[in-house]
């Protein structure tokens, strides 16, 4: 194996470590289970401390992209979507900006997804969507109005016949972000039943195959839902601050 020899000048020599030890590893086409070099190995090709190295290499253990194994030195691994968004979850929960940033990347992907989804699900898909909303509402029946278990599982049915790992991991993440702040009065629907009359809406316009329909109601519902974390953030930002966003009007939809 040859690592380059490029000579680091950067403050942060680690991170550059770590960007080039992720090109030899593309370059050479390693796969998951093939050794890494030395730390000391690295060091002498990069014309940088073995702290350096170290620190970049930590960072891609970090990642799921290398591990470490007691003795017998590091290994390259098949990416592990699972630790890269474990660690931004870790990073971003609690925070309302992130969320909102997250739910601009589920919308464009459920409103992308819908219609090759409607067209993949079978009538044993449709029947659990239906018992998953009618969930939903016998916990609003019953005076209870959190329901987030069954609202995660009504879109992960609704998407699961893609067979996307990556895609259901993406909305995985946006629900974790979102379940850290329901704490927040804001957040909580002050119409539950809405919610529920929302997501029946989604199914019915999945049931008569109109994807056009269901992208509008998937847009009202997540127009509803970035209108409860603007106003989330709003109630964040202190007294002195200008907003650094600018909100965006929602229709009086609500999900």
């Amino acid at each position: 194996m040859q690592l380059p020899t490029t000579k680091l000048v950067h403050a942060r020599k680690y991170a550059e470590v770590q960007r080039l030890i992720r090109g030899f590893i593309a370059s050479n086409k390693l796969r998951d289970g093939e050794r890494l070099p030395t730390e000391e190995q690295i060091a002498t090709a990069l014309g940088v401390s073995r702290t350096a190295v170290r620190e970049g290499l930590r960072s891609l253990e970090a990642l799921g992209l290398i591990e470490a194994r007691q003795g017998d030195g590091r290994y390259v691994r098949a990416l592990n979507f699972d630790t890269i968004f474990d660690e931004l979850v870790s990073s971003l929960a609690y925070d309302v900006p992130p969320v909102i940033d997250a739910l601009d990347v589920r919308r464009v992907l459920e409103m992308g997804f819908i219609e090759q989804a409607m067209g993949l699900l079978t009538p044993e898909d449709l029947q659990a969507l239906r018992d998953t909303v009618a969930e939903m509402r016998r916990h609003v029946e019953h005076d209870d109005p959190f329901f987030i278990d069954e609202d995660i599982l009504f879109h992960r049915i609704l998407f699961g016949r893609l067979g996307n790992a990556t895609l259901l991991k993406m909305l995985t993440y946006f629900w974790a972000l979102f379940r850290s702040l329901l704490d927040r009065d804001a957040i909580r629907h002050k119409d539950p039943m809405a919610v529920v009359r929302m997501h029946e809406s989604i199914l019915h316009a999945v049931e008569v195959k109109d994807p056009h329909a269901a992208r509008t109601m998937l847009a009202a519902h997540f127009a509803d839902v970035e209108a409860r974390l603007r106003a989330a953030a709003m109630l964040d930002r202190p007294l002195s601050d200008e907003p650094t966003r600018a909100a965006t009007a929602a229709p009086d939809v609500q999900a």
